[in-house]
């Protein structure tokens, strides 16, 4: 829009994938039951908006803060679909709530290296959705606010190159499910190798969030790679 303002419009694309194996044991039978499952889904997520602006811009000096601000929209689909029992269905793409949030962002340039800040909150409203497949009403329910805080530090080769290392840590408060039922409060703590590669306004960012410490949260690598082209 101007130097120092921007808005940005995320449309992503889903490709989700979930395996499961467990052995029921039944000793009055003197039998064990295993069930397995490979559930997927793909399709459009939840869209976004953002807004961007610069506080203080870059052009002016190797040092530049931002304010950004960003809203969630459930675009994408939230409850199973294709359900022909509990093991066999589509995932959703989807989470199925509005949240709206605000970084601060602060960036510091002194080629080939560069550093940056980062400070987050999330806040989630209510939302409805089907939580287990079998289930034939939808749930409300409230995912706790969300806080973020991070550094990176980057190592850029060339103009088009770029390698981070970023550690991020993550604070969820308590979420609810229906009238009764609450979610424990989550945190965890991130490493984050990332590459970038960036051509004009095309830019491929690939990265893996390597848990190292927390509590109820998933101990998972995630892998991810984002493709965006700049108008």
């Amino acid at each position: 829009i101007t130097d120092r303002l921007e808005i940005d419009i995320y449309a992503p694309v889903i490709k989700n994938r979930e395996e499961c194996y467990f052995v029921i044991k039944m000793p009055v039978l003197n039998s064990d039951e295993t069930i397995s499952s490979k559930l997927k889904g793909f399709g459009i997520g939840d869209m976004s908006l953002m807004l961007k602006y610069q506080l203080i811009p870059e052009k002016e000096r190797n040092f530049s803060l931002s304010l950004f601000s960003e809203t969630f929209f459930p675009t994408g689909p939230k409850n199973p679909s294709r359900v022909k029992n509990d093991f066999d269905y589509r995932l959703p793409t989807g989470f199925g709530y509005y949240a709206t949030g605000l970084y601060f962002f602060a960036n510091i340039i002194r080629y080939p290296y560069s550093a940056s800040l980062l400070v987050h909150y999330q806040y989630n409203f209510w939302g409805s959705k089907i939580m287990d497949a079998g289930d034939t009403e939808e749930t409300r329910f409230k995912k706790g606010n969300r806080m973020t805080a991070g550094g990176r530090f980057n190592l850029h080769l060339n103009e088009w190159i770029v390698f981070g290392n970023e550690l991020n840590y993550y604070h969820s408060d308590k979420g609810k499910e229906g009238n009764d039922i609450t979610t424990d409060s989550a945190w965890d703590l991130d490493y984050v190798p990332r590459l970038v590669f960036q051509v004009r306004r095309f830019r491929i960012n690939e990265l893996v969030q390597i848990p190292l410490f927390g509590k109820n949260q998933s101990a998972d690598p995630v892998y991810s790679l984002l493709v965006q082209y700049t108008f």
